[in-house]
């Protein structure tokens, strides 16, 4: 994927679970206030992490491939 489809499906993702935390909120069923308490959220804090910090994330990803197959060659 291109980095920046990469990046508008991210924010889309963003987008859409924070309004699904809004909805939750300010609706009355009990379904959808856990529903966004178990899915939704920590979707949202996953997604918002990922748009902050996605560089260092790669990064850490890739050293931790890098030295696996090191391990592995040993």
């Amino acid at each position: 994927m291109v980095p920046m489809q990469q990046r508008v499906l991210t924010r889309n993702i963003h987008l859409i679970c924070s309004g699904l935390i809004g909805l939750a909120l300010y609706g009355d069923s009990d379904l959808a206030l856990t529903v966004a308490q178990w899915v939704v959220f920590p979707a949202l804090a996953l997604s918002g992490l990922w748009i902050w910090k996605q560089g260092a994330i790669k990064r850490w990803l890739k050293t931790r491939v890098a030295t696996r197959q090191q391990e592995g060659e040993k």
